[in-house]
């Protein structure tokens, strides 16, 4: 007995650490508080209210002992939301289709408020009445970071917004150190992503392999699939950006939006301007990207912008033999090899420098 005490008091991350099991009829917000470092939540199927975290910053796990919730292997798990907005960290939401049902001014996921080391994955974030996933600082001492959204679909939100002439986007992050990855981003009213916007942005940021499609459903204001602004060393790299019908890729607002690089995207069917650079970005180098089936798209537009460097990149329409459809682990969901599938293409034509049609003092 005082050699299995001496072990308990040695080792007590395998005693605390534990699997709990919850149904539709239970109380998800009193699960979730109760969650310790190391334990894992696992949602049957069905339908439950909103996962949010408390004031005090639960659920949180440590580096050592990360809180897992997911939904059951093959389940089908329905939440009205996601909201982690003061300081949590260290947590894992796997699998869990996250649907604001078109609540005016809502979100379906938002981190925020310091949150840190934590990682959405799998599931979908949909019908949010503004921006669909939000990662938005609460202040200088309170930026969220080391936050990765992987495998998702992010579709329909931000068609229920009163703020004219306001549309949501699909995500609208402000933090560092975030990764936008292996995700399919579409339908959604504004951008289908936006990297930075009113207030402070982040920096160290990737968006990688991303299937990015059908965005700016409402044309009330310009929207690009993917557009980034007021923030430092983004990398905007092997994503494929279709039948978008403004703009593929956008970099944009003040000289604070530096060492942005545009590189290894496949942009396809895309109208009006494929690359959009203005309003004073510094330091964008867009290189090796490939346009396709897109006739008649202004390649670049530059206004304003200081030491943007464009190159290496080629145009081809109809597209070259062997670029297909992006298809990723499990279907159409990514745009490369990285996300678990097979290349989305093989390598570039030879390189030709895009024409630049505008060039705007």
């Amino acid at each position: 007995m005082l050699l299995l005490l001496v072990f308990l008091m040695l080792c007590p991350t395998l005693v605390s650490a534990a699997i709990k099991t919850i149904g539709p009829g239970d109380c998800l917000s009193c699960a979730v508080q109760q969650l310790e470092p190391g334990d894992t939540l696992i949602l049957s199927a069905g339908t439950y209210g909103p996962l949010e975290g408390t004031a005090d910053g639960r659920p949180s796990g440590t580096a050592s002992q990360p809180i897992t919730i997911q939904a059951a292997p093959g389940a089908t798990v329905v939440s009205r939301g996601l909201g982690l907005g003061t300081g949590q960290a260290y947590l894992t939401i796997k699998n869990i289709i996250f649907d604001a049902q078109n609540v005016p001014e809502s979100n379906c996921i938002h981190l925020g408020g310091g949150a840190h080391h934590l990682t959405v994955e799998g599931g979908e974030c949909r019908n949010a009445g503004v921006d669909g996933l939000t990662i938005f600082y609460g202040g200088p001492q309170l930026k969220p970071h080391d936050i990765t959204i992987r495998g998702m679909k992010i579709h329909h939100n931000g068609y229920h917004t009163s703020i004219a002439p306001y549309v949501g986007h699909g995500l609208y992050i402000n933090g560092d150190n975030i990764t936008i990855a292996c995700n399919e981003i579409y339908g959604n009213a504004g951008a289908g992503l936006q990297f930075g916007g009113y207030v402070e942005a982040g920096n160290n940021n990737v968006v990688r392999g991303n299937l990015v499609y059908a965005n700016a459903g409402k044309r009330e204001v310009t929207s690009c699939g993917i557009q980034t602004s007021i923030g430092r060393d983004v990398r905007i790299e092997e994503n494929w950006v279709r039948d978008e019908p403004t703009c593929g890729i956008q970099v944009a607002w003040t000289t604070s939006a530096m060492h942005t690089e545009v590189a290894r995207n496949t942009l396809d069917r895309v109208s009006g301007t494929a690359f959009l650079v203005f309003n004073g970005p510094s330091q964008t180098s867009i290189h090796h990207n490939l346009v396709i089936n897109s006739p008649g798209t202004r390649l670049l537009y530059q206004d304003n912008d200081t030491q943007t460097t464009f190159t290496d990149n080629a145009t081809s329409t109809p597209a070259p033999a062997g670029v297909g459809a992006p298809v990723g682990a499990t279907g159409i969901t990514a745009a490369g090899s990285q996300c678990g599938g097979s290349p989305v293409r093989p390598p570039l034509p030879a390189p030709r420098n895009l024409r630049v049609l505008a060039v705007t003092p």
